[in-house]
């Protein structure tokens, strides 16, 4: 099947008046306005992320169960080792700004749940760790990663300790895995302590 375009023309089909018609000062503005906006038009759409994939951000909800074997620890508190021989898992409802997050660790002598919640958008949240110290953290996005400053208040004696710690939180690039990357340095401590936990879709 054929189409045909018709194009009526408004100079009646006169030879002469078609060459003014080119030359006019109206269809001359016009050409040098697109010449000069033709390139930001370009530009702008070869720069623009397509809608969910590049400058999107991961949704992190999921169950997720650590990996031991891949989990790394270094820390000269003698009981943050723990964390390698816990079986700990992690449900996690991202409905962004809002991440709420299922801490469930089992020890051969101990279990327990801890829930936390944090703004992606930088609102201050109030949290309790496992000894019932506040934290109070604020979280923003760094090239598609999650990261979140906490300062954690502990009560010593008739003052107040404060320790100051890193979670970044990101996923692997086919989306299996996921990463938490923690500093920590408490009050007087010299050398921080880090962590890479890892965890995999349970």
């Amino acid at each position: 099947m054929s189409s045909v375009a018709w194009r009526v023309s408004t100079t009646g089909g006169c030879p002469r008046r078609e060459r003014e018609a080119r030359r006019s000062p109206e269809r001359i503005i016009g050409i040098m306005k697109w010449t000069r906006l033709a390139p930001a038009l370009l530009t702008l759409l070869v720069l623009s992320p397509a809608p969910g994939f590049a400058g999107s951000l991961p949704n992190f909800s999921c169950t997720w169960q650590i990996d031991k074997s891949r989990t790394v620890v270094q820390s000269e508190r003698p009981f943050a080792s723990l964390v390698t021989q816990a079986d700990l898992t992690l449900v996690i409802d991202h409905r962004d700004p809002e991440l709420r997050i299922e801490h469930h660790a089992k020890l051969k002598i101990a279990e327990g749940t801890l829930v936390s919640t944090y703004y992606t958008d930088g609102r201050e949240a109030s949290n309790r760790n496992a000894r019932g110290d506040l934290m109070t953290s604020r979280s923003h996005w760094e090239q598609g990663a999650l990261v979140t400053d906490l300062r954690i208040a502990r009560p010593h004696g008739k003052e107040t300790q404060v320790a100051e710690r890193r979670d970044v939180l990101s996923l692997s690039e086919d989306g299996t895995k996921l990463f938490m990357d923690t500093t920590r340095k408490d009050a007087g401590q010299g050398k921080p302590d880090s962590a890479r936990l890892v965890f995999f879709k349970k």
